[in-house]
């Protein structure tokens, strides 16, 4: 499963709301992060089966492609995006 993330920092609600099923889907998969470094707490950290973690000035149409070119390598049974929008570095890519 990938896990694409705009907030998971310790404290924030989507850590809260859904740390715990993002945990019970270990039961059936690997679960993989891709997120800035500075968007994700320790206690996200804990959720995750890997965490690959997007440079701070990578470009939005780069870490797009990252996430595509993981997506075509790896081909992920799931692809989840609970908090994308959240911030506003995403609303600016669409501007």
């Amino acid at each position: 499963m990938l896990v694409v993330l705009d907030a998971f920092t310790d404290g924030h609600s989507i850590l809260r709301t859904h740390s715990r099923t993002l945990l019970a889907a270990h039961e059936h998969f690997d679960i993989i992060a891709m997120c800035e470094a500075a968007r994700i707490g320790n206690a996200g950290r804990e959720v995750f089966s890997g965490i690959i973690e997007r440079p701070a000035d990578l470009p939005e149409q780069h870490w797009l492609e990252a996430i595509r070119e993981f997506a075509q390598t790896e081909w992920p049974d799931v692809l989840y995006m609970p908090s994308v929008g959240l911030s506003l570095s995403h609303h600016r890519m669409f501007q």
